[in-house]
């Protein structure tokens, strides 16, 4: 947040109205976050489609002097993405068990109907209600 106030003072403070690619380019990142931020407290005010103008300018000292986000904020902030893509991956792998159909390509119904009208392994049991493997 301090650098992008920074460039907007130092290499915009002659122009009325800005742009996001204009500040980009002098940031080497992509400050659009930081500029709704600022948008959101009122600081600027969004003119056009990625267009900008001072309002409360500039912004307090107290805004850019926060410290950084500790591990333990995004341990706990993105624990539970990784969680859900965990299980998500553990039920799209295949099962080894044999006579356990697999879960992958469960939302396809037709590769599921041709899995159950696959004949039975040799010595292994076939389908429920399979004809093929009774005497």
């Amino acid at each position: 947040m301090k650098q992008v106030v920074e460039k907007i003072d130092e290499k915009l403070a002659d122009r009325s109205q800005f742009s996001t690619a204009d500040l980009n380019r002098y940031l080497g990142f992509d400050a659009v976050k930081y500029l709704r931020n600022l948008v959101g407290r009122k600081h600027l005010e969004g003119v056009g489609k990625g267009v900008f103008e001072r309002a409360a300018w500039p912004p307090p000292d107290t805004l850019l002097e926060g410290e950084p986000i500790g591990l333990t904020y995004c341990v706990q902030t993105w624990f539970k993405y990784y969680l859900q893509q965990w299980i998500t991956s553990s039920m799209s792998q295949l099962e080894t068990k044999e006579g356990v159909y697999s879960l992958d390509n469960r939302g396809n119904p037709a590769v599921t109907i041709l899995r159950l009208l696959q004949p039975a392994r040799a010595g292994g049991p076939g389908p429920r209600g399979s004809l093929q493997n009774r005497p």
